[in-house]
């Protein structure tokens, strides 16, 4: 439908001339549209010159926002930094990072309030303005990027960026800081602004709108995207109470002529700025459709639990998109291990255990040990139904029991001799030798299963020869050269690089973070002892020496100066703390065995007791009373006679 006072054909051409490139949109205007005015009628012609002459005026006074000049004096900043940074490594005392810092941001400061001028009061200048802002952000984002030395100033720095309406001097918005890295909330609070006003002032601008947010996308992550919609908030409560960062509204508002009560409208919807008037409710709508249109094209190529809990909370129609992403999440699911896991975790967060078996039961093999926690989450949300519980502590079971089967693999590399049959052997006889009596015995059994270095056997280690005769560098471990160990210039525990993950799992496998997890899983799904039981039994049988605290010593003792091998003593003290819980509770188990055992023992001992005693009582009352019949004898015998034959031993069998 065409707007108001506009016909089919002028609104097409609105259209189409909204989506030419600004050179074909200056050609088309002074080719076909300015050659237009000589043919009108003098009274149009003149009322158009007129609109053209008001707008110059009203732009006269605009900021110039001079994109390359500032880029230029930006880029001499960020050279003088880096600069900085290289020479304080050498002398400290001669930093003066902290004033650099400062003049940086007071020169972002100084052009945000420029650009805010230009979009929201000028309302003009909207692409210029986002190319701006995109290079505030690739500096912020290099100012990040140090080349050593202390961060402290970059971290710890406090400044101010105030907002003031350009034509009055009034404020507007002001934030303080504590941190550079901050800065950014100014950035996605002016493009809020910014996509505000270009949709309020040219519907049509949609397409424009949809590119730049995959601008923002690019430079600062999805997650920036969210927090634009909230005005740099990454919640949507109208304080920001998970940040040492604030922003203040000063008491007095720009607020349009038209619509003093603007500030009002907060208490409504989290995504109106105060200094907006209630018709921009319609755009701020819009634009959240628009990043809501980027997010969940980005959704389905890389799902996350993260993104589609932020698509819900932006969405103007919440049921339906997250109808939509569970959807797209299931069906996709089995694509990649990404995908596959943060499924899980969608489902798992929905609590849709049915879902969740579905997936598990075709897409298991694509789990990796790094999705190790999202995995729990999930098999904990399938025992939360009762008809899935048993399934969930079999899963426990079978990943516990993995754990333990990838521990024996990785301990081969160090003590490749452990399974030999003679070590087998002579660790049975070792564990029946009192631990007191046996330290030299231990020693000399842990030497026997230790793999020899190649220097050991007079074979120089190939990497440190290959190294030697490249006339390279020869890193030395201990006190031999062919101890060198081939991957302990691998610093993966501290270097957490998304890329290296294949690696970390590969070569520094976390043993003890995962056994702990499942460990922790297995007690909240409940009844846990079966399976622990279980896992515990099928340990001990592939190691037995965990139930020998003294051999375990040993041989972390042989392990831990490695730097490669600390995952592996980790993941040691994690088995041998199961395994020696596990015994604790066999023993306790073992001792209540007994006890009941004794008490059943001793309650049958006074069962007999107390009828043995009772048989003795009735054999000494009649006794007594025969006695006492024979010893008075007299008129009442007649009476007595009858109890003088009574068999009290077969009353007594009786009984």
């Amino acid at each position: 439908m065409s707007p108001p006072g506009r016909t089919k054909a002028s609104t097409s051409f609105v259209q189409i001339y909204d989506t030419l490139p600004p050179d074909a949109q200056r050609t088309l205007l002074e080719s076909y549209i300015v050659p237009l005015l000589d043919d009108l009628p003098d009274s149009v012609a003149t009322k158009v010159l007129d609109s053209a002459k008001e707008m110059q005026t009203h732009l006269k006074a605009i900021p110039k926002l001079d994109y390359q000049a500032k880029r230029t004096e930006l880029e001499g900043l960020l050279s003088e930094i880096e600069r900085d940074q290289k020479l304080s490594l050498y002398i400290k005392e001669r930093s003066s990072r902290e004033q650099l810092f400062e003049e940086t941001m007071d020169t972002l400061s100084t052009w945000i309030n420029d650009i805010w001028s230009v979009i929201f009061e000028y309302q003009t200048n909207f692409r210029l303005a986002h190319q701006c802002l995109i290079l505030a952000a690739e500096m912020l984002r290099r100012m990040f990027s140090t080349h050593g030395g202390c961060n402290c100033a970059f971290l710890n720095l406090r400044f101010v960026t105030s907002i003031r309406h350009h034509k009055t001097g009034k404020f507007v918005k002001t934030f303080r800081f504590t941190g550079v890295p901050n800065f950014e909330r100014v950035l996605l609070w002016t493009w809020r602004e910014l996509f505000v006003s270009m949709l309020a002032s040219s519907p049509g601008q949609k397409h424009a709108v949809s590119d730049m947010l995959q601008d923002i996308q690019a430079v600062l992550s999805w997650e920036s995207l969210p927090k634009m919609v909230f005005g740099g908030r990454t919640t949507d409560s109208h304080s920001d109470l998970d940040s040492e960062m604030c922003d203040t509204e000063t008491e007095t508002e720009f607020l349009t002529e038209d619509d003093e009560d603007g500030q009002d409208y907060w208490r409504w919807t989290p995504f109106h700025a105060d200094h907006w008037p209630k018709s921009a409710n319609f755009p701020i709508d819009d634009v959240r459709d628009l990043v809501q249109q980027c997010l969940v094209s980005y959704f389905h190529v890389s799902p996350s639990l993260e993104l589609y809990t932020s698509i819900k909370i932006i969405s103007t129609n919440a049921l339906a998109v997250q109808r939509s992403l569970l959807e797209t999440a299931e069906s996709n699911a089995l694509w990649s291990s990404d995908n596959f896991i943060a499924a899980l975790s969608i489902f798992a967060n929905e609590d849709s255990a049915e879902v969740i078996w579905k997936l598990h039961t075709g897409g298991a093999h694509l789990i990796r040990p790094r999705d190790a926690v999202d995995y729990q989450t999930a098999v904990v949300a399938l025992g939360k139904k009762a008809a899935f519980r048993s399934r969930a502590q079999k899963i426990c079971q079978d990943q516990l029991l993995a754990i333990v089967r990838e521990f024996r693999a990785e301990l081969y590399l160090p003590f490749s001799r452990l399974y030999d049959p003679a070590r087998v052997s002579e660790l049975e006889s070792l564990v029946k030798q009192k631990p007191y009596s046996r330290n030299a015995n231990v020693a000399s059994w842990v030497t026997a299963v230790s793999t020899p270095n190649p220097g050991d056997l007079g074979e120089p280690n190939p990497m440190a020869f290959a190294a030697m005769m490249m006339g390279l560098p020869v890193p030395v471990a201990g006190d031999e050269l062919g101890g060198i160990e081939e991957y302990n210039g691998l610093d993966l525990a501290k270097d957490r690089d998304p890329d290296l993950e294949d690696l970390r799992d590969e070569f520094r496998p976390q043993f003890k973070s995962r056994f702990e997890g499942w460990f922790g899983a297995t007690i909240t799904i409940g009844k846990p002892d079966q399976v622990f039981r279980a896992v515990f039994t099928e340990l001990v049988a592939m190691m037995p020496f965990l139930r020998e605290p003294d051999i375990v010593d040993e041989m972390l003792n042989r392990i831990s100066d490695k730097p490669s091998k600390h995952h592996i003593c980790d993941g040691f003290e994690t088995l041998q703390s199961f395994t020696m819980a596990e015994v604790c509770k066999e023993q306790v188990r073992q001792r209540h065995k007994e006890a009941r055992g004794r008490r059943k023992g001793k309650a049958a001992g006074q069962n007999a007791q107390a009828s043995s005693s009772g048989q003795s009582s009735q054999t000494r009352n009649s006794t007594s009373r025969t006695s006492a019949s024979r010893a008075n004898p007299g008129p009442s015998m007649s009476v007595r006679q009858p109890f003088a034959g009574f068999d009290f031993d077969g009353l007594d069998s009786v009984d």
